[in-house]
């Protein structure tokens, strides 16, 4: 063997083993950088999204940060609703709602009932969509959150007008004064 060709493998090998030995730092930060990641990356590369979000989750649970794993949850959701499997999306977003409720994140248990709501509502599943949506609209009042607020708003709307009945309007309008002090 050449030396010249010794001393390149040598140097691939060198760089490849200090690669490998780079680690994460475990810590709140991190898990959110790796979340934003996957969560930009969910529409162009629904795999890479998952694995990050997959990564973020890890570390979340492994440092006890509740709402990085929740979110986790959410982002490899995500990616899998890109990949078109709704159902499994619709479990991991209510694993996402479980791990919000048991942190008491109020705005995170209101946006995964939201689209959890939302992606029954898409199915036509009737029977699950009126709870998801009617029941918790006091605890998104009670959290202030208005945009969390209008969406369900409008969901009920939209499940009123699928079913071609007045009361659609009167949801939909409750909704346009939230939608304007939003401005």
């Amino acid at each position: 063997m050449n030396t010249k060709l010794f001393f390149l493998l040598l140097i691939f090998i060198h760089g490849f083993a200090a690669y490998g030995q780079t680690k994460l730092k475990k810590d709140t930060a991190t898990v959110n950088a790796i979340n934003s990641e996957s969560r930009t990356l969910a529409a162009s590369d629904s795999a890479k999204a998952i694995h990050l979000a997959t990564q973020a989750r890890e570390i979340a649970s492994e440092i006890k940060y509740r709402k990085g794993e929740a979110n986790a949850l959410k982002y490899i959701g995500n990616g899998i609703l890109w990949e078109r499997d709704v159902w499994r999306n619709a479990g991991l977003l209510s694993q996402s709602l479980k791990v919000f409720e048991s942190a008491g994140d109020d705005i995170g248990i209101s946006n995964m009932l939201n689209n959890i709501g939302a992606i029954y509502l898409n199915q036509g599943a009737d029977d699950k969509h009126w709870s998801i949506f009617l029941n918790p609209c006091r605890s998104r009042k009670n959290s202030g959150d208005t945009l969390r607020m209008y969406s369900a708003l409008t969901n009920v709307g939209s499940i009123y007008h699928n079913k071609r009945d007045p009361a659609a309007l009167n949801y939909l309008l409750k909704a346009v004064p939230l939608v304007e002090g939003r401005r």
